[in-house]
């Protein structure tokens, strides 16, 4: 009886120490294959890091780009300010001084734009603020549309302007934000019509 038990006990043992044997493999194999997950979720993370680390030399490259060039292109435009504004005060002909509003009031506004892109962190982080000043819409809208009338001629198109008479002389806001949404609608309408 004892040797059979003896045997017994030996073959239980056997089948312990094979499942063991079966159960370290199956652990190790695991093991082998989260050190190689963990192995590729480092790499992975390493790329991730690369790539922003590019992503963020990349917009200090174009911030730098747009500051140098914005205040490269406010020397030529000041120059064609000042000059049309010296051209206005010599008395020109009715035509050319119309036509010289016209330019100053464009050169103006596009370095305004200049001026906004200067500032292209407020921009980027939000904290664009609308302006509160008083200023003559009458005078806005007419020296928009005057502007486009260049534009319009061009494509034989007829452009007028009919305003209000109730509306005010002056009104309160950001007079270059509604000039851009003005020239953008308008330039717009001119384009597709």
């Amino acid at each position: 009886n004892l040797k059979k038990y003896n045997e017994k006990l030996e073959q239980a043992i056997r089948e312990r120490t094979h499942e063991t044997i079966l159960q370290k493999e199956r652990i190790e194999a695991q093991h082998a294959s989260i050190m190689l997950k963990n192995e590729e979720l480092n790499e992975a993370n390493r790329g991730l890091e690369k790539a922003k680390e590019i992503a963020e030399e990349a917009s200090e490259a174009q911030k730098k780009f747009l500051s140098v060039m914005t205040h490269e292109l406010r020397t030529p435009l000041n120059a064609v300010i000042g000059a049309a504004h010296l051209l206005i005060r010599n008395n020109p002909r009715q035509d050319q001084y119309e036509e010289l509003q016209i330019l100053r009031f464009s050169a103006e506004n596009l370095l305004a734009l200049i001026n906004n892109i200067l500032d292209f962190t407020k921009i980027e982080s939000g904290k664009v603020s609308l302006e509160k000043i008083d200023f003559n819409l009458r005078n806005l809208v007419e020296e928009i549309v005057a502007a486009m009338k260049i534009r319009a001629k061009e494509k034989n198109i007829t452009l007028g302007c009919q305003l209000d008479q109730r509306l005010p002389d002056t009104v309160i806001g950001d007079p270059l934000r509604l000039s851009q949404i003005i020239n953008n609608l308008m330039g717009n309408a001119l384009k597709f019509t």
